[in-house]
């Protein structure tokens, strides 16, 4: 196979990457949105433990190194913390990128 072909690959790969992503940030925004109804905390450490220890679990199983992988988990966490009010289409199941808008407050 040649570099550009992998290249290829590489991209494709990180379209999904960025895909996942953007699907996370809308169901972790419909927890936000349900727990500001019911008067919760938005933040749990316990949950943020469970994350962290399932995402390590992961990565030793596919063979990655546990500490990138959680280091890369909190940038995630923590991005997703942020103020920012996200319109999520309904979940795609087609493989296709969600269609989003974003508005940073």
């Amino acid at each position: 196979m040649c570099i550009e072909e992998l290249r290829r690959q590489i991209d494709q790969v990180d379209r999904q990457l960025i895909e996942t992503l953007a699907k996370r940030e809308c169901l972790v925004k419909q927890i936000h949105a349900i727990k500001k109804r019911q008067d919760l905390a938005l933040y749990s450490a316990e949950r943020e433990r469970e994350i962290l220890a399932n995402a390590g679990q992961i990565a030793t199983m596919k063979g990655l190194s546990i500490k990138p992988i959680k280091q890369l988990y909190l940038i995630v966490l923590r991005q997703f913390a942020q103020p920012v009010t996200v319109q999520c289409s309904e979940p795609d199941t087609s493989g296709d990128s969600a269609q989003r808008e974003r508005k940073h407050i």
